[in-house]
């Protein structure tokens, strides 16, 4: 089942995420889905280690790229001031994959987070990948 859960995880950072931001049309995510890879490959890295040290700094380093992707939220909310469903959706979207790189992180360092276990924190990723960013960029 892990080996499963890390092969859609990878999917989702490596494939989903970057064309997502591609299909969002939108020019002020082009540069970070262009840096994308040098975050995803890391978190990738990161589900193909032993929950370690190093396998935490790994999904660190994907935790950046996530952070940095969802500071494009506030910025583009403060510029636009538009809360329509669709942008909600897409604001939406530049946040999940930071809560999924939140929960990668805590599992590969083996610790429960907010009372999760490292299983529910192992489905959260893909979950957040999936059910968060292109969900709700398909809405």
């Amino acid at each position: 089942m892990t080996v499963l859960v890390n092969v859609i995880v990878m999917v989702g950072m490596l494939v989903v995420v970057p064309a997502g931001l591609r299909l969002t049309g939108l020019p002020e995510l082009n540069r970070i889905g262009r840096l994308w890879p040098l975050f995803a490959v890391p978190g990738a890295v990161a589900l193909r280690l032993p929950r370690s040290p190093a396998a935490t700094a790994f999904a660190l380093c994907y935790a950046l790229g996530t952070v940095l992707l969802a500071l494009h939220a506030p910025r583009r909310l403060i510029r636009t001031r538009d809360l329509s469903p669709g942008q909600v959706a897409l604001l939406t979207a530049l946040v999940t994959p930071a809560v999924a790189a939140l929960a990668l992180v805590a599992e590969r360092a083996g610790h429960e987070l907010f009372g999760f276990d490292l299983e529910i924190l192992a489905l959260t990723v893909p979950h957040f990948h999936f059910a968060g960013f292109a969900a709700a960029l398909v809405a």
